[in-house]
């Protein structure tokens, strides 16, 4: 199943979380100041109402000792000393319910709520309000009976109040948050810029460009997986190369022995002779398994490009590979009147390797020797034993080469300005002896003196552990 865009996602819950928050501060923030406002209030008609108390009560002494007690002369004149007694109201009631004094702006009496000491509110049926009150006890000095003392403000007026001070408090928090939400969304952009980048870059990439994506200013998060992704795009390129290669040199290889089959059959039906035929026949039949062995060859080499072991461990007998080799190509030789001869020290010569890449790498040079040096030309392969090590060196009197072609002979397609209109070829021989020498460990030479070309090869006798990587 298909999911929304991450970054879509991101910034839908970022969005949603932000405005939770905002709104659940705002929502903290206008309960806390109004409560903080309703308790500083609150504080304030406690403070008042005792300070009323107090002087209801040295009033209350004076009348025990014959002075006059005037409960309203005493409210009164305290609240016209207070600042903000405009918006506060009073209430002072004998034990009967009787109004012995009140404010202008008091509110209907309710006996049943105004004798309940403490904090309470009270509903205003005239105005459909209610009022925020304190009720405090104390005794009449004449009857000694009880008297109430409620001291209250319009909560409608406290209201107003508390709208001046709560909606400066939550107001930036609601003007802030859209340009919060927007910079949410556009840091969110930013955030996701090197994954667009990444994914751009991913969508430009295809068998013909796999080059390794670009690291620089990436997150630590991306990091990795880029070098993931550049593993990845190297291994298929090296697989693609690979795969290239092995076509081409299937071609360069086996146009050698299809070659000798034809120049056979052409032989075959060209001759009465029926020990003649049936010689060519056979020439035929060896080439096939030659080209099967060819095609062998070149599926190890296609193993050991992708990067698989080979077993190098077989001692080869290079004197008799190298007669079997010139063996197969004497007829191409013959058919441009050329001389081979193989110069040995008559003893079996022995290295540790693999036969099947020796005799690609030996028929290579030898068919190169062939078709490149001329009709009528000598072809000389001598091998030697130096210490621990064979040489193996192919010599003809051919064209030769310049210094520029040798320092370039063993790059992939390749070839000499005087063969190349000459000779069919692709230049993929020496490419394969290169890598079949340093498979084997070993190393090759090439010299041209006076019209004389000489491709040297030497190759250790025992391998080291080591296997060399492709």
């Amino acid at each position: 199943m298909k999911l929304h865009s991450v970054k879509r996602r991101l910034v839908f819950t970022s969005v949603l979380l932000c405005l939770a928050v905002i709104t659940v501060s705002a929502i903290w923030v206008y309960v806390g100041t109004r409560q903080a406002i309703l308790e500083v209030n609150d504080d304030h008609f406690q403070e008042i109402n005792e300070k009323l108390l107090t002087l209801l009560l040295l009033t209350n002494s004076s009348a025990k000792k014959g002075c006059d007690f005037d409960a309203e002369k005493v409210v009164g004149d305290t609240m016209k000393n207070e600042s903000t007694s405009q918006s506060y109201s009073y209430l002072l009631l004998d034990s009967n319910g009787k109004v012995l004094a009140r404010s202008k702006n008091a509110p209907p009496e309710d006996l049943i709520q105004m004798r309940h000491l403490g904090f309470d509110n009270i509903k205003d049926p005239r105005h459909k309000g209610i009022w925020r009150g304190v009720t405090m006890r104390l005794t009449d000095p004449q009857t000694g009976l009880p008297m109430w003392l409620w001291f209250g403000e319009d909560m409608h007026l406290r209201a107003e109040v508390e709208e001046k001070i709560v909606i400066p408090a939550i107001a930036p928090l609601v003007i802030t948050t859209p340009f919060l939400c927007l910079l949410l969304v556009l840091l969110t952009n930013r955030l996701f810029a090197p994954i667009n980048r990444l994914e751009k870059e991913v969508s430009r990439k295809s068998i013909t460009n796999l080059t390794p994506l670009n690291t620089k200013n990436v997150p630590t998060e991306l990091y990795s997986f880029i070098e993931r992704l550049n593993f990845l795009f190297h291994e298929v390129d090296a697989a693609w190369k690979r795969e290239k290669r092995f076509n081409q040199d299937s071609a360069h290889e086996l146009r050698t022995p299809l070659a000798v089959i034809m120049l056979n059959a052409e032989n075959a039906l060209q001759t009465t002779d029926l020990e003649q035929r049936a010689y060519h026949l056979e020439q035929i039949k060896r080439s096939i398994k030659r080209s099967e062995r060819t095609i062998e060859q070149l599926l190890t080499l296609a193993k050991v490009d992708n990067g698989l072991l080979i077993d190098f461990s077989h001692a080869v007998d290079l004197t008799s590979l190298l007669q079997e080799v010139i063996a197969e190509l004497v007829p191409l030789a013959l058919k441009q009147s050329q001389k081979i001869t193989l110069e040995t020290e008559g003893q079996t010569l022995e290295i540790q390797g693999n036969e099947i890449f020796l005799g690609c790498l030996f028929r290579n040079l030898i068919d190169n020797a062939i078709r490149y040096s001329g009709e009528g030309s000598s072809i000389c392969v001598d091998i030697r034993e130096e210490n621990d090590k064979i040489r193996i060196a192919v010599t003809d009197n051919g064209l030769g080469m310049s210094q520029e072609e040798i320092n370039r002979v063993f790059e992939r397609f390749f070839r000499g300005s005087q063969t190349k209109n000459k000779v069919n070829g692709v230049g993929l021989g020496m490419a394969i002896v290169q890598r079949i020498v340093y498979l084997h460990q070993g190393h090759i030479e090439i010299t041209s003196k006076n019209d004389f070309l000489a491709f040297v090869v030497t190759l250790p006798k025992v391998r080291n552990e080591r296997i060399p990587s492709s």
